[in-house]
């Protein structure tokens, strides 16, 4: 904790992953699914990409935990592949994310 009542958040506590699905029209499933995970935030959604922040302490970035979470998701979506592109925290600031939020995990789609 920090003074003034601040607690202190290092970059491996959250990892901004990228992650770029095969097939647009099974994104909307993809982030539902995210979604109801408690350590996954979904963030910005575009055509065929969502951005995930994964809370926890992970030494990957979270990456690892990904990686598990759309084996699984795959396996129920024949055909579909996912790729993950992680973003380097060292070159961003990372702040505390404000928690709880009631609309922590609602996603919207970004059509271009």
């Amino acid at each position: 904790m920090l003074s003034g009542g601040s607690t202190a958040v290092s970059p491996r506590q959250i990892a901004a992953l990228h992650i770029r699905i095969s097939h647009p029209d099974a994104l909307p499933d993809l982030v539902s699914a995210l979604s109801k995970r408690a350590h996954f935030v979904v963030g910005a959604v575009g055509t065929d990409l969502v951005t995930v922040g994964v809370l926890g302490s992970f030494a990957d970035g979270g990456k690892g935990d990904m990686k598990r979470f759309l084996r699984a998701w795959t396996a129920e979506h024949p055909g579909i592949e996912t790729e993950i592109e992680i973003e380097d925290l060292r070159a961003a600031t990372v702040l505390p994310i404000p928690l709880p939020r009631p609309d922590i995990n609602d996603a919207f789609c970004v059509h271009s």
